[in-house]
């Protein structure tokens, strides 16, 4: 009896017949064999080794979901702290922070403000000499600009109410008003027919009449007086002008 050939499309081609003789391919088209038969196979043969292999995957898969877990929580903790921190940087000061700097910057000002208070009477001091001294200055370099006399006059209420340099009864160079409150300024000419209320500078830029001069002291304010850190201007018979600290000598007086 003749065997019959067929073709299946699964197993490929199979003849079969009055002896029962089959051809047939197991592989299927374009599929590569399964892993888990491939391993039901091995199991056969090898006693264990699959079982092994696929316990190690069990385990690195546990130890990766572990490691994952641990993980998330620790964003989570980390979140968590950096909101803390930005809602307590946002929240500003507390009252009792609040009092306590105020309390710091009290101290500080307290200590502070005597120093203060000095440099700003050194200050003053300073400066109405500057411009006694710059008044001076003016008279003296317009006497010999002019060839006459130029005198540096105070005001009737004496020099403390301030100084005008005048060209002659009508005319004026320079005016300064009055010093600050609580300061003053003291003058005194020496010599023949030297005055205490004018300081006058001839042709030559020495004083006039000769063989006079005149002394200032400008004094600090009442409520802190000294000699020391008072300052004493002196104009010699030559004209020449100099500015020192300390009253205690000065002719003019004593700032106390």
């Amino acid at each position: 009896m003749m065997d019959i050939a067929t073709f299946n499309p699964f197993y490929g081609l199979q003849a079969t017949g009055g002896t029962g003789f089959a051809v047939h391919s197991r592989a299927k088209r374009g599929k590569a064999p399964n892993a888990k038969a491939g391993c039901r196979s091995k199991r056969r043969h090898r006693s264990g080794g699959c079982a092994a292999g696929e316990t190690r995957n069990a385990k690195s898969d546990t130890f990766l979901v572990r490691a994952r877990h641990v993980t998330n929580r620790l964003s989570a903790v980390s979140h968590r702290a950096c909101r803390h921190s930005v809602l307590r940087s946002e929240s500003g000061f507390t009252l009792i922070e609040l009092m306590i700097t105020v309390a710091l910057v009290a101290i500080l000002a307290a200590i502070a403000m005597p120093s203060f208070r000095e440099i700003a009477i050194r200050m003053n001091v300073s400066s109405t000499t500057n411009d006694l001294v710059s008044a001076l200055n003016t008279a003296r370099a317009e006497a010999v600009k002019r060839g006459v006399p130029i005198a540096v006059t105070s005001e009737d209420a004496g020099w403390t109410a301030g100084w005008h340099v005048a060209v002659d009864d009508t005319t004026s160079i320079v005016t300064h008003p009055a010093v600050l409150p609580g300061y003053s300024v003291l003058g005194k000419g020496t010599g023949t027919g030297a005055i205490n209320t004018s300081v006058v500078f001839g042709a030559t830029g020495a004083m006039f009449p000769t063989n006079t001069s005149f002394d200032f002291s400008v004094c600090r304010p009442s409520v802190s007086p000294g000699n020391a850190q008072s300052r004493w201007i002196s104009v010699s018979p030559s004209g020449v002008i100099i500015s020192r600290r300390d009253t205690t000598s000065s002719p003019a007086g004593q700032c106390t």
